[in-house]
């Protein structure tokens, strides 16, 4: 019986090698399953990571191109207005000389300070600026201002600018139309683009 328990014993041993090498490939395989899954897990955390990525550039993308597709339309606004209020400047410094000498009349009396000032002028001030207006505008003053005329041109059109020692008081079209602007900016837009000003 001994070649029995031999035999036995080697066919026992035969099979317990037998399942230990198909333990092993099966966990071998087993290993190489996870392994894949978590190399596929990972390439579609990658992805789903790469499709995220892709459509926030492509979020941003559009939004600076909207926003630079608004700032086009905002200058080119802008472009019409400034050149509209131009035209409104040219077109007041054409006012004829008894219009521009009674609105420089006005706005000279607002101005005045007591004391002396010296008046200088703009471009095509010589249409209704001359020694009557100073004399016109001496009168109106009372006595409480003197205006003396500095015959030297400043540099804005339409109008003149009163200065006495430091304080200048700029009563020409460029200033008028500047200071009134922000009011009929929004109209002119509304007139000119129908809306206003935004896009």
């Amino acid at each position: 019986m001994e070649g029995i328990e031999k035999i036995t014993a080697r066919i026992s041993a035969d099979a317990d090698q037998r399942c230990e090498q198909v333990r092993r490939e099966a966990e071998g395989r087993v290993q190489d399953m996870l392994a894949q899954g978590e190399k596929q897990a990972q390439a579609e955390d990658i992805l789903s990571a790469a499709r995220a990525q892709a459509a926030e550039q492509r979020r941003r993308i559009l939004a600076v191109a909207q926003m630079d597709a608004r700032k086009a339309v905002l200058k080119a606004k802008r472009d019409v207005l400034d050149d509209v209020f131009s035209r409104v400047l040219d077109a007041m410094c054409r006012l004829p000389g008894p219009a521009m000498r009674a609105w420089a009349l006005s706005q000279a009396r607002v101005a005045l300070l007591p004391g002396q000032q010296v008046l200088r002028a703009g471009a095509g001030s010589e249409a209704w600026l001359d020694e009557g207006f100073i004399e016109e505008l001496n009168r109106a003053a009372q006595g409480k201002s003197t205006v003396v005329w500095d015959k030297t041109p400043i540099s804005a059109r339409g109008g003149f600018v009163l200065q006495q020692g430091g304080i200048e008081a700029n009563c020409t079209l460029e200033a008028l139309l500047h200071q009134r602007r922000a009011g009929l900016e929004a109209q002119a837009a509304d007139m000119l683009f129908g809306g206003g000003r935004e896009g």
